[in-house]
């Protein structure tokens, strides 16, 4: 049986579906779609043939739904409140078509007022029930006005009629009014494109408003594809009447939109036929974008970016250069910017590439800047040499000099030029440039010698292109080389004042590597040594500009720690010894020095008495003091001279080893005016004795007489006389000889007896005796002398005399004796005589006194 709720609406029995009921009822063009959100038990388990099915849903939804007020949005119908429960049906209509257009009733007829009024129990928000288009619409008692829905078709009507109407019959007689119809487009649409990119839109539309502006409330703006404003997209806001213009935003999708539509709008509604404009899109890229990086360090970029000009760059103000993760742009970072008409852009060098892969340039207009860019892949150029070396071969401490090499890049195409400099640390701190930049080509760069130290710890160089230096060097740590030698020793085997002669010997530098040779000099002023610039010089002697005297001893190579200074040398002004390495690059300029002790060992005191009494002809003993210092003398040589220097000399015996003071010269040498003492080292006899004036004794008797009184022939007998020497100092005795005459006295035998020479040990002692004469005194002093010597008293004279008295009160007198005493003795026993009385003083001593005890 068909079911009387279905029957209760025009449509419902041949619905097939939920959705398709709702499109019966209110018409197939009024929803798009339907959506039950929530429904009742009923209608849940019911179904199209269910009784209950079709009561619940007149009831509880259709039946409501002709009683609700239209919301403002006709796509829309809210909540319904219901005794039973809450739910919702909610009403998708397309934007363009206009509200349901069917009559409300209950089933079977046009609802009157009163009935309306029954029904707002069940539908609270019913507040008017209309009929539209060609039908009636009932209205409430004291309703005075209808909204006329939008977009309503005028033709072919030309009046609105409103009847009143009783509850029995509508009045067949309206009142009238003529239809005005309000006609309000917009002219003269003008669009300028600013955005830049192809696929976007961008820029500021224009018009002029309609010549009827009462009725116009507003103006939306639309994108279309078509001039009738087909699948439209709002644009922004709607504008408020009075002003004619609105901003496209940039970077607006232009999709397959072609033109914009400008629609007026009244408070009622927005016109459904607008005004449009058909538009060209402006694109302006860049083309051929280039860059060749000049920035020759890794990870850091720097060169010029170039690129065509655009086909249409007439609304390009700038172009905005960036950095970016690809070529679109992503994480892009702003470089700079550059005017419309400049094509190029200078990258800075030791731009940072961190993981930048592109370079990208974005036309600019006064909008906005494109999303499209133009863009470039970015190709690190890197350019550092390597295996950079650099051996210090100036030998001073805080001193570097040398030359430094390197490997130079393997791609040098970019590379100018290299320059190198001394730093602080491996990145170039406090760096000082080394000479001029080196051109391509040449590996290597001369460090000069002498470059100070100072603080600069690495060698660095950097490549240089043609847009800049590089920023982070290849470095290298410094070396000093110090190569000093040590423990200089210099004796002095030179005993003259003012001459050296000896071996100079050094300790060679622990750091021999680059050592070559030791170049000696003796300088003079020490305290300005560091200002001095030593450079090997094989003359004699050099002045230097600023006063560094000096003179080369001489050079030895590494491995020979010692030069020979020949005897002789003049020590002049002479202080110090310097003794400087050299490389094979340069000597050093700091030498290691050591102060020249100049070893002075001259004898001084030299006596001599000449003791051979003939005219020029010497003979004595030679003394002298020796020098305060010894160690370095070996002998003393004593030589005859004709001058104090030694001019002429004949050497004396043998040399004389130190320590022993003394030297004979023998009887009958030739007599030379001088005696000179000369010091000896083991290395060599000194150029400048000490001498003596020597005096030539000569000591001949006079007047000798002799009268024989032996009066047989050939007997002789009497006494020989003569008188003594003028000098005889030295004369200690007389030698009388029986001789003949001779042309050559040289071939004058001599003849004599032996024991013929005698020696006279004379001397004196002084002593107080009391109580004793002068025999007394005499005669002991010659007894104990006798025994004392052991010889014949005989050969003893003794010769007392008293001095003073001494006269104390209660005392004998005392007196003081001096005693002269003399001993002849023959000379081949007066060596012994004299030798036992050296030995034992005491004894005679003891023999006097027991002598003086035997006399009383």
């Amino acid at each position: 049986m068909e079911s009387q709720w279905r029957q209760s609406h025009a449509g419902l029995d041949t619905c097939e579906s939920l959705e398709d009921c709702f499109r019966k009822v209110f018409g197939d063009t009024a929803c798009e779609a339907v959506e039950v959100k929530q429904q009742l038990p009923s209608i849940v388990s019911g179904g199209l043939e269910s009784e209950d099915f079709w009561k619940e849903l007149y009831l509880r939804i259709f039946r409501p739904l002709f009683f609700a007020r239209a919301h403002e949005d006709p796509g829309l119908r809210n909540l319904i409140q219901l005794d039973d429960g809450v739910f919702v049906v909610e009403l998708k209509r397309a934007a363009n078509q206009p509200p349901w257009k069917q009559p409300w009733w209950n089933g079977s007829r046009y609802l009157d007022p009163a009935e309306v009024e029954d029904y707002k129990g069940s539908a609270p928000c019913v507040a008017e029930v209309k009929k539209c288009g060609d039908a009636i619409a009932l209205l409430k008692v004291r309703t005075e006005s209808i909204d006329v829905p939008e977009n309503l078709t005028l033709f072919p009507y030309t009046h609105w009629a409103v009847y009143a109407m009783s509850s029995l019959v509508e009045q067949s007689t309206p009142t009238s009014l003529q239809i005005y119809d309000m006609v309000a487009n917009v002219s003269n649409i003008t669009f300028q494109g600013l955005d830049l990119d192809l696929a976007h839109l961008g820029g500021t539309v224009a018009w002029q408003p309609p010549e009827l502006m009462e009725r116009v409330y507003s103006y939306v703006l639309y994108l279309a594809e078509s001039a009738a404003g087909d699948y439209r997209s709002q644009i922004g806001n709607q504008v408020l009447a009075g002003t004619n213009a609105q901003l496209v935003p940039a970077e607006t999708l232009r999709l397959s939109y072609t033109h914009f539509a400008v629609y007026t709008r009244s408070t009622l509604a927005e016109q459904t036929t607008p005004s449009s404009l058909a538009f060209l899109d402006e694109v302006s890229v860049a083309g051929n974008v280039t860059f060749i990086d000049d920035d020759l360090d890794r990870y850091e970029i720097g060169g010029d970016l170039i690129w065509l000009q655009p086909d249409d760059d007439s609304e390009v103000e700038h172009y905005q250069i960036y950095l970016a993760e690809d070529s679109a742009g992503s994480n892009r970072s702003l470089l700079g910017n550059v005017s419309q008409g400049v094509h190029l852009f200078a990258v800075p060098p030791n731009t940072a590439l961190m993981s930048f892969t592109h370079l990208t340039v974005f036309a600019q207009s006064a909008l906005s800047e494109q999303t499209t860019p133009s863009s470039v892949v970015i190709v690190d150029t890197i350019a550092s040499i390597s295996n950079l070396q650099l051996i210090d071969l100036d030998l001073d401490p805080l001193e570097l000099g040398g030359r430094a090499m390197w490997t130079p890049p393997a791609n040098a195409a970019r590379v100018e030029a290299y320059r190198m400099y001394l730093a602080t640390d491996d990145l170039g701190a406090g760096r000082s440039q080394v000479g001029l930049e080196v051109p391509v080509g040449r590996n290597y760069h001369d460090l000069p010698p002498e470059t100070a130290l100072s603080s600069f710890t690495h060698v660095v160089v950097y490549t240089r292109s043609g847009l800049a230096e590089q920023s982070v060097p290849v470095a290298l740590p410094l070396v000093d080389t110090i190569a000093q030698v040590s423990d200089i020793l210099f004796p002095d085997f030179d005993l003259d004042e003012t001459d050296l002669g000896g071996l100079l010997e050094w300790t060679e530098p622990a750091d021999t590597s680059q050592v070559r040779h030791y170049d000696v000099y003796m300088v003079e002023e020490l305290s300005n040594i560091s200002l001095c610039t030593y450079q090997l010089n094989l003359s004699e002697e050099v002045l230097d500009s600023n006063d560094c005297p000096r003179k080369h001893m001489g050079t030895t190579d590494m491995g020979v720690a010692n030069l020979t200074v020949a005897v002789d040398t003049d020590l002049a002004n002479y202080t110090h010894f310097a003794i400087f390495t050299r490389s094979s690059l340069v000597e050093q300029t700091t030498p290691t020095t050591h102060l020249i002790v100049d070893m002075v060992a001259s004898v001084t005191g030299i006596r001599f008495t000449d003791q051979d009494l003939d005219l020029e002809q010497l003979g004595g003993e030679v003394r002298w003091t020796p020098p305060a210092l010894t160690q370095r003398v070996y002998t003393y040589r004593l030589y005859l001279a004709n001058d104090p220097t030694g001019l002429g000399r004949s050497q004396i015996a043998t040399d004389v080893p130190e320590g022993l003071h003394q030297e004979d010269i023998l009887p009958d040498t030739g007599a030379y005016p001088f005696v000179a003492v000369y010091t000896r080292s083991l290395l060599a006899e000194q150029t400048t004795p000490v001498s003596l004036l020597l005096e030539d004794k000569y000591a001949p008797v006079s007047n000798i007489s002799f009268p024989d009184f032996d009066l047989d022939a050939t007997d002789l007998g009497g006494t020989l006389t003569w008188d003594p020497p003028a000098d005889e100092s030295q004369v200690e005795h007389y030698v009388i000889y029986f001789a003949w005459m001779t042309e050559n006295a040289s071939e004058c035998p001599q003849e004599g007896v032996s024991d013929t020479y005698v020696a006279v040990i004379s001397g004196s002692v002084n002593f107080v005796l009391a109580g004793a004469t002068q025999s007394q005194v005499e005669l002991a002093v010659k007894a104990a002398l006798a025994s004392s010597l052991g010889v014949d008293p005989a050969h003893v004279e003794v010769s007392a005399s008293l001095g003073r008295r001494l006269a104390r009160q209660d005392r004998r007198l005392s007196q003081s004796w001096t005693v002269q005493l003399a001993c002849t003795q023959m000379s081949s026993s007066c060596s012994a005589v004299l030798r036992r009385l050296l030995l034992d003083v005491a004894n005679w001593l003891l023999v006097l006194i027991e002598c003086w005890s035997l006399v009383g």
